[in-house]
């Protein structure tokens, strides 16, 4: 059990933005467009790309071509033989087009391709784009090729545009984050737990959707046995209004939050329950009475790591002493990424302290 709070959090998204800039090399830029008088013939640009998974199934969605050939299968130990779609191939030229030459302020007009090879996940791509003639009415004709592996041509095509009709400079526009949501941690846990029996699990306050939704989902997997510690009156209620069948499942009527807490910790005190889940309750009401001294469930162990979940990372971090320094008055984390095989035995790969805030 533990507390997150919002200000670590975000200095966390901080901290980990400016790792991922250092990683990639890559700096804001400050790009100036082109306008039409100051295009001339010959005149060239050019962007490298990696193809990713994340691509991928980025495209889609916004395109709504769930074509099996171009979803990589994470499932598989072998590398990804999805095929990139060739309309997310071409659409890179618009890439180089809106923001390098001409840049800002240019609109499309026609876009011809010829796709000549395939590109596959984690193929480098060059994409690149040469003025070719002028035309009336501010118009740019454009050559437009995109090569991958060893400089092979992987398409070509022309592009017409209009020009920017005025001048724009800037760093990179900033745009809302996208977040790819994956369950791989959760499935290769569940995974683990086929066979396992249920744990007797006391529930405290299922009072709000997602909370009693998610310890019945939970019983539905086989990993729980819920005992519902709250309102009866408003637990029936909230199964009834989200439409799922609580007959037969224990309920310990209570009469407040508190109670429900400190209910909880005497089941479990007593042999009753193998666990407690939180339910919709503040976490304070709820760690105080399991820390307490001599009515709580303290032991000669720490209770001060929280596995938690990062959807776009490939393995499943571990925030550490977030609990009990808060506690204290004060932060620390440590992330820690377990692999897949020292996980089974409970040892970290690699751990890295955040600063204490």
């Amino acid at each position: 059990m533990s507390v997150l709070n919002p200000s670590i959090l975000m200095a966390l998204k901080k901290t980990m933005r400016a790792r991922d800039n250092y990683v990639q090399g890559a700096p804001r830029t400050i790009r100036e467009n082109r306008l039409y008088n100051e295009l001339n013939i010959g005149d060239a640009a050019s962007i490298k790309r990696v193809c990713t998974a994340n691509d991928l199934y980025i495209f889609a969605h916004a395109s709504g071509n769930l074509n099996p050939l171009h979803l990589p299968d994470e499932g598989n130990d072998t590398p990804s033989e999805a095929i990139a779609p060739s309309m997310w191939v071409g659409a890179l030229v618009s890439s180089v087009i809106g923001n390098v030459l001409p840049g800002a302020g240019t609109l499309y007009k026609s876009q011809s391709f010829n796709f000549i090879n395939r590109v596959h996940v984690g193929d480098e791509l060059t994409v690149s784009v040469k003025v070719r003639e002028k035309l009336a009415g501010g118009c740019v004709r454009l050559d437009t090729v995109i090569t991958g592996r060893g400089g092979e041509k992987v398409a070509d095509g022309v592009a017409e545009v209009l020009a920017p009709v005025r001048k724009v400079s800037g760093g990179d526009s900033n745009v809302p984050e996208i977040l790819l949501q994956r369950h791989r941690h959760f499935d290769r846990l569940l995974q683990a737990c086929n066979g396992l029996p249920p744990i007797v699990t006391a529930v405290v306050a299922p009072e709000e959707k997602a909370a009693l939704a998610g310890a019945l989902l939970a019983a539905e997997q086989n990993l729980i046995r819920p005992i519902l510690v709250g309102s009866t009156a408003r637990i029936t209620a909230l199964a009834s209004e989200i439409g799922a069948n609580i007959q037969g499942r224990e309920i310990i009527d209570v009469t407040s939050d508190e109670v429900a807490a400190t209910t909880a910790v005497e089941l479990a005190r007593g042999g009753r329950v193998q666990a407690i889940m939180k339910g919709h309750l503040h976490t304070d009401a709820l760690l105080h009475p399991v820390l307490k001294h001599d009515s709580g469930l303290r032991t000669n162990r720490q209770r001060s790591h929280q596995p938690w979940t990062q959807p776009s990372w490939p393995r499943w971090p571990i925030a550490g002493r977030s609990e009990v320094p808060w506690l204290m008055g004060h932060w620390q984390w440590t992330m820690q990424s377990i692999s897949e095989q020292q996980g089974r035995r409970g040892l970290p790969l690699w751990s890295r302290v955040m600063p204490t805030f």
